[in-house]
C-alpha cells in the first residue's frame, strides 16, 4: 500500500499607497483623459491539497485513489482621485473639466475539486485493462462594488 499527501499555501498582500494612472478615449473627435492618483491594494491566498492512495492485492489487481482541492481568492481596493477633460480633437478647445473622487472594490474566489477511483487488471500473459472514473467540480465567486463622488466635498453623484 502506498500513500501520499501534499499541501501547498500561498498568501500575499501588496499596498500601494500613491499611485498614478492614465487612461484615455478618442470618441467622434472628441479626446476624453482621466488621470487618476489614489490607493491601489490587492489581497490573493491559494492553497492546493493533493492526496493518493495505492493498494495492490496481489500482483493482478490494483486498486489507486486520489483526491485533489484547490481555492484561490483575491481582493481588490482602489480608491482614486480621477481628473477627467474633455477636448474637441479639430479645434482644440476643452469641452469641460471635472475630478471625482471613485471607491471601487473587487473579490473573486473560485475553488476546484477532483477525485479520481482507478482499477487495473494484470493479466497472466503481463497485458491489462484498466478502469477509471473521475470526478470534477469548479466553482467562482465574485463582487464588486463601485462608488463615484464628487470633489472636492465627496458628495454623491450620478
Amino acid at each position: 500500500m502506498r500513500y501520499s499527501t501534499n499541501w501547498y499555501q500561498t498568501a500575499l498582500s501588496i499596498r500601494i499607497p500613491i499611485s498614478y494612472g492614465d487612461a484615455s478615449t478618442t470618441i467622434n473627435n472628441v479626446f476624453t483623459s482621466f488621470p487618476s492618483i489614489g490607493e491601489r491594494s490587492f489581497v490573493r491566498y491559494s492553497y492546493t491539497i493533493k492526496s493518493a492512495v495505492s493498494f495492490t492485492s496481489n500482483a493482478k489487481y490494483l486498486f489507486s485513489t486520489g483526491f485533489n482541492r484547490g481555492y484561490r481568492s483575491q481582493s481588490r481596493r482602489a480608491d482614486l482621485v480621477y481628473k477627467n477633460t474633455k477636448t474637441d480633437m479639430t479645434s482644440g478647445e476643452a469641452l469641460g473639466r471635472f475630478m471625482y473622487f471613485n471607491s471601487n472594490g473587487a473579490r473573486i474566489s473560485g475553488g476546484v475539486i477532483l477525485g479520481n477511483l482507478d482499477y487495473t487488471h494484470t493479466c497472466n500473459n503481463k497485458s491489462f485493462s484498466v478502469v477509471s472514473g473521475l470526478f470534477e467540480q469548479g466553482d467562482r465567486d465574485g463582487l464588486k462594488t463601485n462608488l463615484n463622488l464628487s470633489e472636492p466635498d465627496r458628495v454623491q453623484f450620478r
